[in-house]
């Protein structure tokens, strides 16, 4: 089975080809100038055009935004990805090109592609950092979607009373404090000029500024990770995103501020796409 897999996120569409459950073959766009049109469906075209061939037989795709697996559509999605509220993502792609598609949330499909790899635990969460925070829970290997396919929106769970304005419209949302986004916030407010990785290299490099920072960024994490416990009583809190491209770096100090089990997502960034791939496969069989 040769298929497209697409990962629709606020920074980055990713895309690449799997083939029997194997990785052959990569494209990415940048979100920006489809988040600016209020038309993200563009650049999930843009991604298939750069893929597509006559041997491609289906299209997966795992998108932020709370999502209807079964009917592949968009039930909610913040400012994050504007106007993407309610698009049916699924009956789009299958009108468009003539191929079977499914689509799933993205942390969804990250923790899907992920339980393999965590199977001695019952109760799983798993968060993403990236430019949201993404959430995603399972019991007895499992996804729990929820009646309204918004269970496990761990990025919104209330951080502080009356806190920073959240894209959802809520104020003081976990996401707010600990996304990436937040974090290059933090990190330019306290007049360092460097995007996330140059970031991560100056804390390694022992820099008093940058190590200031971080330590102040992970314990407003921590702090999220114990809002989230009582929210889920999780086993295992399972991190992904672009952050964990630097895990080595931060995680040993995270584990000081939390007794929780914390793991590093096993695939990583292409955890979502993997996932895609596992739902498409599952659903198609039905």
């Amino acid at each position: 089975m040769s298929i497209i897999s697409i990962d629709v996120g606020g920074t980055s569409l990713k895309g690449c080809i799997i083939k029997n459950g194997e990785i052959t073959e990569r494209a990415a766009v940048n979100s920006a100038p489809y988040i600016a049109q209020k038309n993200m469906m563009n650049g999930i075209y843009d991604v298939i055009g750069k893929l597509i061939s006559p041997e491609v037989e289906g299209v997966a795709v795992s998108t932020a935004g709370d999502t209807d697996p079964y009917n592949g559509k968009i039930v909610y999605a913040t400012e994050n990805i504007p106007g993407y509220s309610g698009t049916p993502v699924k009956k789009l792609i299958e009108e468009k090109y003539g191929l079977n598609c499914s689509v799933i949330n993205d942390v969804h499909a990250a923790l899907l592609s992920e339980l393999t790899n965590f199977k001695q635990y019952n109760k799983v969460a798993m968060i993403t950092i990236g430019t949201g925070i993404g959430g995603a829970y399972a019991e007895n290997g499992k996804i729990v979607f929820g009646e309204k396919f918004n269970a496990a929106r761990f990025g919104h769970l209330l951080y502080e009373e009356n806190g920073k304005l959240c894209t959802c419209g809520k104020r003081g949302c976990i996401e707010q404090y600990v996304s990436a986004k937040a974090l290059s916030e933090l990190i330019n407010k306290n007049g360092i000029s460097c995007n996330l990785k140059e970031f991560f290299a100056k804390v390694n490099g022992g820099e008093d500024m940058a190590k200031k920072v971080l330590c102040i960024y992970l314990e407003m994490l921590a702090k999220a990770i114990e809002i989230i416990y009582v929210n889920s009583l999780f086993d295992v809190l399972i991190i992904g995103g672009g952050i964990t491209g630097s895990s080595e770096i931060w995680l040993p100090e995270l584990k000081k501020l939390t007794d929780k089990n914390i793991q590093i997502a096993v695939n990583r960034n292409d955890a979502g796409l993997l996932g895609a791939y596992l739902w498409y496969a599952e659903t198609r069989l039905k």
